[in-house]
Formats: structure tokens, C-alpha cells, sequence
């Protein structure tokens, strides 16, 4: 049996060899229920990299520094002991 991503994205497993009515994907062995499973990890992880490579997710570091600048309370003056 060959699995594409849209036959197995987001399935609940059961080793056999059909589909059944009640939702679940049925799979001839184990192997190819952890090939599905990798291929759902791999398109989340591509997923990610896309939104990660976007400007506003790069300035986040930048505007963290930026914030935390801004709301520091300023030191304290003290006196001067004599």
C-alpha cells in the first residue's frame, strides 16, 4: 500500500488492510504507520520553517529587547555616606 500525506495527516492507526467507517486508517504494518507519523512531523516542522522565516517572526528577539528597555525601572540614586 503507497500513503500519501493527505491519506495519512492526522489519522488514528490500526494495523490492517482497509480503511474503516469509523474514521481510523488502517495500515498493513507498523513500519508504515511510523512512516506516516514521520511524514506528519516533517510537514509540521516545513510548517514551521515557513512561519519562522517571516520578518516579523526574525524581529521578536528585537522587540523582546526593546520591551524589556522600555519597562526597567531606572536605578536608584543613593546618598552618599560621609
Amino acid at each position: 500500500m503507497s500513503l500519501t500525506r493527505e491519506q495519512t495527516a492526522d489519522k488514528r492507526w490500526r494495523v490492517a488492510g482497509h480503511v474503516s467507517s469509523d474514521g481510523t486508517t488502517c495500515i498493513d504494518s507498523y513500519d508504515g504507520i511510523q512512516i506516516a507519523l514521520l511524514m506528519d512531523i516533517r510537514e509540521e516542522l516545513r510548517r514551521l520553517n515557513t512561519l519562522f522565516h517571516c520578518h516579523n517572526a526574525i524581529d521578536i528577539p528585537n522587540i523582546l529587547r526593546k520591551i524589556a528597555k522600555n519597562t526597567t525601572k531606572p536605578k536608584r540614586k543613593r546618598a552618599v555616606k560621609k
